[in-house]
């Protein structure tokens, strides 16, 4: 890694420290975030052991076979272990890298190293099908959530709009795994004929793989939405704690998820800051306080179960590095 690159990396590092750092300080100041109210957490052991489960067993676990059964569609076999362990490591990761693309660029390094002979492009694609998956079981609880009837007018027009926005690509995702367009596959096949960099994707090839694993695509969905019931659940749980007053069930379905895409973005380590913001600002516009709250007591225990990573890491250290050297991204399909 050149010198200059390192120092880009750095100075963006440090910015989006300074971003979150501000937020964080914005919260605070404006009674939205209590720090004090992390004692919940140790007042609570039953909570804090919820929460753990959150992470360790249904985040982690479920999203690691998840993967599994994806991977299997494109003929890769990986032991579940082996899974759990470079999901724990990116995990880790995610704690210093901004934003799910970041960790994404670690688990698709790993992945094609162990199976070289595969190619990028397919592996490429199955990550990117694994994270696909479980940002539409967000957008559908979300759409659930939308329902309610009690949802203030800050709110109609945008769960009016994220209903639809899932119905489409709902729709979307049926027709072009579990139907045969025969205008799609011309179009991908005319379009990989032509641009060359379209064809080291190879989106006919992953088409055809994932149609004819349709199985475990629709039971990769199930687990994320599996994965969506407990992180709802248990949330709501926690909430108790924190949130004044409680909101309606309904509230509570749309807001959560809502919330969680903001992890997407790559601005702060796994959510820091925006996360904060955006749960105090939607459980607010409910006439509910604590929202920055709920989202600290996640952060914080989502932080912790991460350091687990820090038993692998110490096994692979020189591996990691390189990918680390290597911007955590492949190369580029081929």
């Amino acid at each position: 890694m050149s010198l200059s690159s390192l120092a880009k990396k750095r100075i963006l590092l440090a910015g989006k420290l300074i971003l979150l750092g501000l937020i964080v300080w914005y919260l605070i100041d404006s009674g939205r975030l209590d720090l004090r109210q992390v004692s919940a957490l140790w007042q609570h052991p039953v909570v804090l052991f919820y929460l753990f489960l959150l992470h360790l067993v249904f985040g982690l676990g479920l999203n690691s076979l998840r993967l599994k059964f994806l991977l299997l569609a494109i003929d890769i076999k990986m032991r579940l272990g082996a899974l759990l362990k470079l999901g724990l490591v990116s995990q880790m990761f995610g704690l210093v890298l901004p934003g799910l693309i970041s960790v994404d660029g670690l688990k698709i390094y790993f992945i094609i190293k162990e199976n070289p002979s595969k190619g990028k492009a397919l592996i490429f694609w199955s990550v990117f099908m694994d994270r696909f998956l479980g940002a539409l079981s967000i957008l559908m609880f979300a759409a659930i959530g939308s329902f309610g009837r009690d949802l203030p007018t800050a709110l109609g027009m945008a769960a009016f709009w994220t209903a639809i926005l899932t119905l489409a690509i709902t729709l979307g995702f049926i027709l072009v795994f579990y139907t045969h367009l025969r205008w799609l596959d011309q179009l991908v096949s005319w379009a990989e004929g032509h641009v060359s960099l379209l064809g080291k994707f190879r989106v006919q090839a992953f088409l055809e793989k994932m149609r004819g694993n349709r199985f475990q695509l629709g039971l990769g969905l199930l687990l994320s939405l599996a994965t969506q019931v407990t992180y709802v659940w248990i949330l709501i749980e926690v909430g108790k704690l924190v949130l004044n007053p409680q909101p309606q069930f309904m509230e509570h379905l749309y807001i959560l998820p809502f919330g969680e895409l903001f992890g997407f973005l790559p601005l702060a380590p796994a959510g820091a800051g925006v996360g904060h913001a955006a749960y105090s600002f939607l459980y607010e516009l409910v006439g509910t306080h604590g929202g920055a709250d709920l989202y600290n007591l996640f952060f914080l225990t989502y932080c912790l179960a991460s350091l687990l990573g820090l038993f692998p890491y110490l096994f692979n250290r020189s591996d990691i590095k390189q990918a680390l050297d290597e911007n955590t991204e492949p190369a580029g399909p081929a």
